[in-house]
């Protein structure tokens, strides 16, 4: 029988690579904020309408249990990488790391909570103004703070896969910004909408930051 082990840097190993761990533990947080975003909208609607139909309650009662599974997933992917040996700053860098993750989260539950209507985050629907405000600042002063002390942190590999995936990023924002401007010019397209253009650029950087840095 095969032995058990309580260290996190043993447990889930399977072979994964400290990408495959990163990786799996992004993708998992982000399917679980989706899953957990619609318990949200439906916990709004019964709290709303104060009636819940069978087929709401159980995607609700789905998504809720797939939600913590996969949070269940991405935090024992988190504490194996965190386990790994490291240096001071590697480990602050990392540190910062999931400190944005939560961050992240704490945006996408105050826009699923704050929207007045039953449309998407990305739908473009409107926002309470007060989570709005809590939004910007958190965008104008929190995500810098935090993107300075993890930058300060960086080696010299990690700081040039953050510059790589920089680069690449803001050329395709620039370039599907202009292009898709100049086609709503035209007639051809609608008005450029920021949320999904921002979000591919994050995606890129993203991508490319982890290919660099691990491949």
């Amino acid at each position: 029988m095969m032995a058990m082990t309580e260290n996190p840097a043993e447990e889930g190993r399977l072979g994964q690579s400290t990408a495959a761990r990163i990786t799996l533990a992004s993708l998992s947080g982000i399917a679980a904020v989706f899953c957990l975003g619609i318990v949200t909208g439906v916990t709004a609607g019964f709290l709303e309408k104060g009636d819940l139909s069978v087929r709401a309650g159980t995607i609700g009662a789905v998504c809720f249990a797939i939600g913590l599974l996969l949070l269940w997933v991405a935090f024992r992917q988190v504490r194996a990488i965190f386990a790994e040996p490291m240096g001071k700053n590697t480990r602050r860098a990392r540190l910062m790391m999931g400190v944005s993750v939560l961050v992240g989260v704490v945006f996408g539950v105050l826009m699923a909570v704050g929207e007045k209507g039953e449309s998407p985050i990305l739908s473009g629907a409107d926002l309470s103004p007060t989570i709005a405000i809590i939004l910007a600042i958190g965008a104008l002063v929190i995500v810098p703070v935090l993107t300075w002390v993890w930058w300060r942190a960086l080696d010299e590999h990690e700081a040039g896969a953050y510059s790589d995936g920089a680069v690449v990023a803001l050329n395709f924002n620039l370039s599907v910004t202009a292009a898709w401007w100049v086609l709503a010019r035209g007639g051809l397209m609608e008005p450029v909408e920021a949320m999904p253009v921002f979000m591919l650029t994050i995606v890129i950087w993203s991508a490319i930051w982890l290919w660099k840095r691990y491949f």
